[in-house]
């Protein structure tokens, strides 16, 4: 059940006691159905990269749910054959900046048992940080995705589900609803010493960050250069203090450029704020898509 103010204090003073081991149990009145646990690398310096299947074949897919768009190694494209296809109008809108980006096309790629056919991808020359594929929110909000970083876990499950219904591994929980931007980026209504921000939820960003824009509302205290010291962050019911958090140029959540004929409808979101994993290794977190909701206690909550 949701839990009210009283109780998140107790678990905010709980936050650094000894985790408990996850349950494996479902919830008793709408059984989630499971895609299978993923388990990020241990050699890539806390990068969120798992074992992913392309074609039928292993490859190593960088979890960061910073692309609107799947992306893939050039390296990849070629080893795996890939055909190359003409972006859809999908893609043409939440492109990136690169307009000459070549596109190619899955037959099959897999993450688990999750799987979607004939999924598009644009082809990069960048480094992935040690992974073959970046799977983009396209492919990543297909699904319902639970965050148990403490124990190295991320599960995947079918957005199909009883609403409310997620979170098997406690009784008491917060309820944290968020807007999905046009580009699959998770925005939520946040305080940063005691003022209300955007902040978007961003597994696979390692430090917790605050916009250039934001700065100058929301500083407290340097910590080094390049960062600084936020007196607080509260969201669903949840208050950090003393957040350390690094400083960022935001990147517009809309490239699509001038002449399109959705440019009119587009609503541009900069969150002042990212979560990143620093925040979310602390948290055990169920994102429900189709609810527009995130679910989530402590880390050792049973």
């Amino acid at each position: 059940m949701p839990i009210g103010k009283s109780t998140y204090r107790t678990l905010v003073a709980a936050c650094f006691l000894s985790l408990a081991a996850p349950s494996l149990a479902v919830a008793d009145d709408c059984r989630l159905i499971p895609f299978g646990v993923l388990t990020p690398a241990a050699d890539l310096q806390d990068r969120l990269v798992v074992t992913a299947t392309i074609a039928g074949q292993p490859a190593r897919a960088l979890l960061d749910m910073d692309t609107p768009h799947t992306q893939v190694s050039e390296t990849k494209a070629k080893a795996f054959d890939l055909r190359r296809r003409d972006r859809s109008l999908a893609v043409r809108e939440t492109a990136s900046q690169d307009w000459n980006e070549e596109f190619v096309a899955f037959s099959n790629i897999a993450l688990g048992t999750a799987q979607i056919p004939d999924l598009e991808a644009a082809v990069v020359h960048e480094d992935l940080l040690g992974a073959d594929v970046r799977p983009g929110a396209g492919f990543m909000n297909q699904f319902d995705m639970e965050l148990d970083l403490a124990h190295n876990a991320i599960r995947l499950y079918s957005t199909k589900h009883c609403e409310g219904k997620v979170v098997y591994w406690s009784d008491d929980y917060l309820l944290l609803p968020f807007e999905l931007t046009r580009t699959g980026k998770i925005v939520v209504e946040a305080n940063v010493n005691g003022k209300p921000v955007k902040a978007r939820i961003a597994p696979g960003w390692l430090h917790t960050g605050v916009s250039t824009k934001s700065i100058g509302n929301l500083a407290s205290g340097a910590a080094g250069q390049g960062s600084l010291v936020l007196d607080s962050l509260e969201f669903g019911g949840l208050k950090l203090q003393h957040v350390a958090a690094s400083i960022y140029q935001p990147v517009p959540d809309s490239a699509t450029p001038t002449g399109s004929h959705v440019k009119d409808h587009i609503e541009v979101v900069e969150p002042d704020v990212t979560i990143g994993d620093d925040i979310l290794r602390k948290l055990r977190l169920y994102i429900a898509i189709k609810e527009s909701k995130a679910y989530f206690t402590l880390a050792g909550a049973s």
